[in-house]
């Protein structure tokens, strides 16, 4: 079996149980298209490190492909089809901490404000108006980047005021509500560009009509982060991005109902819901980021080595209601 049948394949069987793949196979068609068309017994290990250490990927990045690969050859070695392949060693796990940035509401202001200031920046692949609407979605739905630019304008359901996120093989595929400021902004943009008619069907597009490119979008962003200077210490490599919009969309909804007196028992698990999440885990790590800057405090009132459950600490809850 070759290479491009053995991928077809692979993708079609896990389809079938539910799985989207997409990133998957991208993946995959990146790594045939790098060795050629090889049979699956005549592939080794020196294909391996080529196509990983081919780009500069980040460390991340690197150990997707390198978990994708290694699942797609398990799965071909399990059926006969190929040999064990000896998988070159993965690279260590980097457990340096990185917080998210959690933008201020003036924060979030100035970027909006700052997107038609500097014509410099703007190039005609993305047009100042797609990028503003592009960014208040993401802060008032929390959307991935990912499902924010792959939206078609069927998704969106103006007169229910909803959106149809795609999700992935991690997060959920979900119907969500948006407010009414946001459902009338996507209503003017999609009427001033005449979106509904749009080649490919994209909610945001560049010139050609095709959907805005990823890295395009982060380097944009990144533009306008420092235009308008927000950013960590200098020497810190983790400046603030765009993904840590979905973040702060969760600790500035949590900050608003522990401020409102809202039951947090039954305002998480909607909020995890909401954002395409499975557990409460990560909803979790959203409320102690809600208090990063009290978190010399927080650390008193729930030591790491504490069993109890935040939502019984009457302390916590009275610092965070007087946030």
């Amino acid at each position: 079996m070759r290479l491009s049948e053995g991928i077809e394949f692979y993708i079609t069987r896990k389809r079938r149980v539910g799985f989207r793949y997409e990133q998957t196979e991208q993946t995959l068609a990146e790594f045939c298209r790098l060795i050629g068309e090889l049979p699956l017994e005549l592939i080794e290990t020196h294909h391996i490190f080529r196509f990983l250490n081919a780009s500069s990927s980040s460390y991340f990045t690197w150990r997707i492909k390198y978990a994708t690969l290694r699942l797609f050859f398990e799965f071909w070695t399990d059926r006969g089809e190929m040999p064990t392949l000896v998988m070159p060693k993965n690279r260590a796990l980097n457990r340096q901490p990185c917080a998210p940035y959690i933008y201020t509401q003036r924060q979030i202001r100035d970027l909006l404000r700052a997107v038609p200031a500097d014509q410099k920046i703007w190039a005609t692949t993305i047009d100042q108006e797609t990028f503003r609407t592009f960014l208040l979605l993401l802060y008032g739905t929390g959307a991935m980047i990912r499902e924010a630019l792959q939206l078609q304008c069927r998704d969106v359901d103006l007169k229910r005021r909803t959106i149809s996120l795609a999700g992935n093989e991690v997060i959920q595929s979900r119907r969500i509500p948006v407010c009414l400021d946001l459902r009338d902004i996507l209503g003017e943009y999609m009427a001033s560009k005449c979106r509904l008619d749009a080649p490919a069907g994209f909610l945001f597009t560049a010139g050609s009509g095709e959907p805005i490119n990823r890295q395009i979008a982060y380097h944009k962003f990144s533009c306008l982060r420092q235009q308008v200077r927000i950013l960590r210490a200098t020497e810190d490599r983790f400046q603030p991005s765009l993904q840590d919009l979905r973040t702060t969309f969760a600790v500035h909804r949590i900050a608003s109902w522990i401020k409102n007196g809202a039951d947090l028992n039954q305002m998480l698990p909607a909020l995890s819901g909401y954002m395409g999440l499975v557990g409460m885990t990560a909803i979790e790590r959203y409320l102690s980021l809600t208090s990063e800057r009290f978190q010399g405090v927080l650390n008193k009132l729930s030591p790491p080595t504490g069993k109890k459950h935040w939502r019984d600490q009457s302390g916590l809850m009275k610092l965070l209601a007087a946030l």
